[in-house]
C-alpha cells in the first residue's frame, strides 16, 4: 500500500501464492546513476520481499541497449549468494520505468557449512565417470537455498566436460553431502536453412563477410569459426578449413564431406547477422570473440546430430547417415541450418544478460527459464529471417518439414510438458502470434529482446509476457501493447504463472524426467503446479490419476506422486512434502463434501524413469446464471472484438455461446461472475432478431439469458424498433425502417418528397385531388407518383406498436423540357431561364427543375 501510495501508476504483478511482487511496470522512478537506483531497492527491500536490516544487494551485471539500461542486483545474506534472488530494475531517460523481482524471504537460515568446498568437489566428481571429466571446467560457490521449510547452506557446483558434452551445476547440499539437484546447462537446437540449402533457396547467395580481422581465415571481431574440433579449449589453425587465397571465400557446398569450408562460411556469416541485428536495436551485450566448430563429429554421437552453446563456445553436429540418431539415414551437415546459429547465438545474448537457466525451488523444478531460453532463441532468428519454420535443412534426418513452427497452436498450460524445447513452444508460439497482427515490425522483435534481457533468472513465462508488454508499449505505445495482449490473453500468457489456475474437467499432464537431464535423489517435481477451485456447496470431486513411461510404454503410475494440498500451494523438498492429500499407484480417489477453495496438485516422479502423467479433478457445481452481454447486437456478417458476459456460478473454462451460425472463438474466464468473450463472429446467414446468451460450465450445466443478444440485419442502423413506444402517436424519428419518415400521428410534415399532408385536403400541388382519410391505405392516382402509403399511419396510431414496416419513397422523375417549354408532371420550368447554347436543352437553352 505505501508503496502504490507513492507511485499511484504502478502495475504490480504479485508472485503465485504469496504478495510479493514479481514484476513492476508503469513507472517513472528518478534513478540518476547506479548509486541511486541500488538505493531506491534497497529502501524497498521489505516490499520486495526481503528483510532490509539483514540482506544486501550487490551489482551482478549491467547490459546496455541503445537507450535503455539493465541493472542487475543479487541478493546477500550474510555475504553469501541466495540462489535465485535477484532484483533488475530497467532504466531509460534516468528514470526506472521497469522491475523485475525474485528477491527470496530468508531470515535465519540454518547456517553451518560442515561440508567443505573440497568435498562437495569430490562428491560431484565420484557421482560423474572420472575418465570423461576433470578439474579443468569445475568451480564451486556457496549459496543459500530454499528447501521447502526455510533456507539451507548449500554448494553450486560448475562443471563442465570433453565427451559427452554436457555442462552441469550441482546443488550440494553442505549439511551432509548429498546431491540436492543436477540441472544441465547445455541448450542444444535443431535449425533451419534461410539462404542457402536446397529446401529453402535451392542456391547458394553470394554475401559479403563482415568484420573479418583476417584475410586468410574466418577469424573476425564476434566469431573465431573452426572444423570438428572442442572450441571450448581453444582449437588450433590446423583445424579450419576455409582458407582464402585472394581474400574471398567462395565454396560450394560439400555435404556430407568433414573437410566442408562451405560450412565454416555459413557459420560465420549468419552469427554476424544476428550480431548486427542485435547490434542496430542498440543492444551491445555481445560484443566480444565467440569460437565455433563445425562439421564436429568427434565430440560422441548424440553431438553429431545436435548443436550446443556452451559458455561462450559454438558446437555444430555432422549428422551422418551412420549415426543411430539419424532415422532417415540421410547425411545432414548442421551448419547448413542458418537459424541454428542465430539460436545458439541467442542463448549467448541471454547467457550475458539474464541467465535464464531455472533451478529448484519450493514450487517444484523450475524448469521454466530453460523453456523462455528456448523459446527466445527460436523467436529472434524466425523474426531475423521472416520465416515460422525451425529446422527444416535438420529434419531430413528425423523425417523432414521441421524440427519447430512458431504457427503451430501452444497455449499455457495445455502445453507445457516440462521438456525445454517444448515449452518454450508456449513462449514462441504466442509472441510469433503477436508479430503477426503487429505485421512483422522490427520495432516489436527489440521489444522482445529488451525485455527477455531485462528479466530476472528465474522469470515464469507470465514475467516474460509482463515484461514484453512493457517493452512494447515503451517502444511501440498502445498500438503495439494492444496487439501484444490480444495474443497474449488469447494464449493465456499473462496467467502462466508457477501456479496455473485450470477449470473443472480438465485434464492437466506432463513428463517427470529422470536424473540424467535434471537431477538425482529419487524426486523429479514437475516444473508447474496445477489449480483447481471447488465451488460451495459442492457435493464431491472425482479424481483421475494416470502415468506411463514414455520410454518403454509401460505403465507407470505407482512412479508418480500426486500430492494435493487445499489453500495454499505444495512445498516442494527434496527431504520431505507435506499437503492434505497423497496419492501414489491410485487411479481413482473421491473427496466427498470438500471445502470450497483452491487445490494445488504437483506431480513427482520417482526419477528412474521418463514418465507422463495426467491428472483430472472433476466435480460438478451450482449452475451459472446469466444477467447481461455488453454489447447486446450485432450486424449479420459483423466480427466483434469482445463482448462482456455478466452472471453467477461461471467457472473456469466456462464458454459462451449465441446460437446458430455465430461463434464466440475464445471465452476468457474473469471471475465467477464475468466472463469476455473474444473475436466474435455473426455469420451473413444469421437469423434476424433476439437471441438466447448460453453460458456452458466444464461440468455440462448450463445457464441461460433469454432474448439478452439481438441480431441486426445487415442494412440497418438499429434495431428498427421505434423509440417513441407507439402510445397513440409517434414522437420522434423511426431510426429503422422508416427512412426518412417522421410519424406524428396524424400529419405527415413533409418528409414524403413532393407530398405534403394535412390531413384531410392536399394543399399543395395536387390540384384536384382530395385524400379521403389520413393515409389510411389509399394510393394518390394523381401528381404523386412514386409515392406509396402503405395503410400504418391509421389517424392516431401505427397499427404495428412494436415496429414500422419500411415505407418506399421512390425518387422524383429527372426534369426535362420541351421546346415549347413545357416540362414533366412535377416538374416547373427555371422562372429565370433565357437562352444560352451552354444549357444542357439546346432547342431553346431552358432548363427544368423538380417541384419543392
Amino acid at each position: 500500500e505505501s508503496f502504490i501510495k507513492n507511485y499511484p501508476s504502478a502495475n504490480v504483478v504479485f508472485k503465485d501464492g504469496v504478495r510479493i511482487p514479481s514484476f513492476i511496470y508503469n513507472i517513472s522512478i528518478p534513478a540518476e546513476n547506479e548509486s541511486s537506483i541500488r538505493n531506491f531497492i534497497a529502501n524497498w527491500m521489505d516490499f520486495l520481499g526481503s528483510d532490509a536490516a539483514t540482506n544486501s544487494i550487490s551489482l551482478k551485471r549491467t547490459n546496455f541497449f541503445d537507450e535503455y539500461s539493465i541493472y542487475r542486483y543479487q541478493q546477500v545474506f550474510d555475504g553469501i549468494e541466495v540462489d535465485g534472488g535477484e532484483v533488475v530494475a530497467l532504466v531509460k531517460g534516468g528514470n526506472i520505468i521497469q522491475i523485475s523481482n525474485s528477491l527470496r524471504q530468508i531470515d535465519n537460515p540454518s547456517y553451518s557449512f560442515v561440508y567443505s568446498t573440497d568435498a562437495a568437489k569430490n562428491v560431484v566428481l565420484n557421482h560423474l565417470r572420472p575418465s570423461l571429466y576433470n578439474e579443468k571446467g569445475l568451480s564451486v560457490t556457496k549459496a543459500f537455498m530454499e528447501l521447502g521449510d526455510g533456507f539451507y547452506p548449500i554448494y553450486k557446483v560448475f562443471i563442465e566436460s570433453y565427451v559427452p558434452v554436457a555442462s552441469y551445476i550441482y546443488y550440494i547440499d553442505a549439511r551432509d553431502g548429498s546431491i540436492i539437484q543436477r540441472i544441465n546447462r547445455i541448450f542444444n537446437a535443431k535449425g533451419q536453412v534461410y539462404m542457402d540449402s536446397p529446401e529453402k533457396s535451392g542456391t547458394p547467395t553470394t554475401v559479403t563477410l563482415n568484420n573479418l580481422t583476417s584475410n586468410t581465415y574466418l577469424q573476425g571481431s564476434y566469431i573465431d569459426v573452426f572444423t570438428n574440433c572442442d572450441p571450448r579449449y581453444r582449437c588450433s589453425d590446423s583445424y579450419r578449413k576455409a582458407a582464402s587465397s585472394n581474400g574471398d571465400f567462395i565454396y560450394n557446398p560439400a555435404e556430407p564431406n568433414q573437410s566442408d569450408p562451405f560450412a565454416e562460411v555459413m557459420c560465420y556469416y549468419h552469427i554476424n547477422r544476428a550480431h548486427d541485428w542485435y547490434k542496430s536495436k542498440g543492444i551491445n551485450a555481445l560484443d566480444f570473440k565467440l569460437e565455433a566448430a563445425v562439421s564436429v563429429t568427434s565430440l560422441g554421437q548424440e553431438m553429431g546430430c545436435n548443436a550446443a552453446y556452451i559458455g561462450g563456445a559454438f558446437i555444430v553436429g555432422l549428422c551422418l547417415s551412420s549415426n543411430p540418431y539419424n532415422t532417415e539415414k540421410v547425411s545432414v551437415n548442421i551448419a547448413y541450418d542458418a537459424d541454428v546459429m542465430m539460436h545458439e547465438y541467442t542463448h549467448g545474448f541471454i547467457d550475458k544478460t539474464s541467465s535464464l537457466y531455472g533451478g529448484v525451488d519450493s514450487y517444484g523444478l523450475n524448469g521454466i527459464p530453460n523453456g523462455l531460453n528456448e523459446g527466445i532463441a527460436d523467436f529472434i532468428p524466425s523474426h531475423i529471417t521472416d520465416d515460422e519454420v525451425i529446422g527444416r535443412h535438420l529434419s531430413q534426418a528425423f523425417g523432414g518439414g521441421a524440427v519447430r513452427n512458431l504457427n503451430d497452436y501452444a497455449k499455457c498450460p495445455d502445453n507445457i510438458v516440462g521438456e525445454s524445447h517444448e515449452d518454450g513452444k508456449v513462449f514462441a508460439s504466442p509472441t510469433w502470434l503477436a508479430r503477426k497482427y503487429l505485421n512483422g515490425d522490427d520495432n516489436f522483435g527489440k521489444a522482445v529482446a529488451l525485455a527477455m534481457a531485462s528479466l530476472d533468472s528465474n522469470a515464469t513465462i507470465q514475467d516474460a509476457a509482463n515484461a514484453i508488454l512493457s517493452s512494447a508499449q515503451s517502444i511501440g505505445g498502445n498500438s503495439m501493447a494492444s496487439q501484444v495482449q490480444k495474443a497474449y490473453e488469447e494464449r493465456n500468457l499473462l496467467n502462466c504463472g508457477r501456479l496455473v489456475e485450470v477449470p473443472n474437467g480438465y485434464t492437466a499432464s506432463g513428463w517427470t524426467l529422470v536424473p540424467e537431464y535434471s537431477g538425482v535423489n529419487g524426486k523429479q517435481p514437475f516444473v508447474i503446479q496445477f489449480v483447481y477451485t471447488v465451488p460451495p456447496n459442492t457435493n464431491s470431486v472425482n479424481v483421475d490419476m494416470n502415468a506411463m513411461n514414455l520410454q518403454t510404454g509401460a505403465d507407470a503410475t505407482s512412479k508418480v506422486t500426486f500430492y494435493v494440498n487445499y489453500n495454499s500451494y505444495v512445498r516442494y523438498s527434496s527431504s520431505s512434502i507435506s499437503s492434505t492429500y497423497k496419492w501414489v499407484n491410485s487411479p481413482t480417489q473421491t473427496i466427498n463434501n470438500p471445502q470450497a477453495g483452491k487445490y494445488y496438485v504437483l506431480a513427482v516422479g520417482d526419477g528412474y524413469g521418463l514418465y507422463q502423467f495426467s491428472f483430472t479433478f472433476t466435480y460438478k457445481g451450482p449452475p451459472p446464471t446469466v444477467a447481461s452481454i455488453t454489447p447486446n447486437s450485432a450486424k449479420q456478417g459483423e466480427t466483434i472484438s469482445e463482448v462482456v458476459v455478466k452472471g453467477t456460478n461461471f467457472q473456469n473454462g466456462s464458454r459462451i455461446m449465441l446460437g446458430p451460425n455465430t461463434n464466440v472463438s475464445t471465452t476468457v474466464f474473469v471471475d465467477a461472475n464475468t466472463l469476455k468473450g473474444q473475436n466474435v463472429k455473426i455469420s451473413a446467414s444469421a437469423s434476424v432478431g433476439p437471441r438466447n446468451v448460453t453460458v456452458s460450465n466444464p461440468d455440462g450445466q448450463q445457464g441461460v439469458g433469454t432474448g439478452l443478444f439481438t441480431v441486426l440485419p445487415a442494412s440497418s442502423t438499429d434495431a428498427g424498433v421505434d423509440t417513441g413506444n407507439d402510445i397513440g402517436q409517434d414522437t420522434s424519428y423511426d431510426t429503422g425502417y422508416d427512412t426518412g419518415v417522421k410519424d406524428t400521428g396524424v400529419v405527415d410534415t413533409g418528409y414524403d418528397t413532393g407530398i405534403k399532408d394535412t390531413g384531410v385536403v392536399d394543399t399543395g400541388f395536387d390540384s384536384g385531388i382530395k385524400d379521403t382519410g389520413y393515409d389510411s391505405g389509399i394510393k394518390d392516382t394523381g401528381y404523386d407518383t412514386g409515392i406509396v402509403d402503405t395503410g400504418y399511419d391509421a389517424a392516431t396510431k401505427d397499427v404495428y406498436p412494436s415496429k414500422d414496416a419500411k415505407v418506399v419513397d421512390n425518387s422524383s422523375p429527372e426534369c426535362a423540357c420541351d421546346e415549347t417549354y413545357n416540362c414533366d408532371p412535377d416538374c416547373e420550368c427555371d422562372p429565370e431561364c433565357q437562352e444560352s447554347p451552354n444549357d444542357g436543352v439546346t432547342s431553346n437553352g431552358c432548363s427544368c427543375s423538380v417541384i419543392e
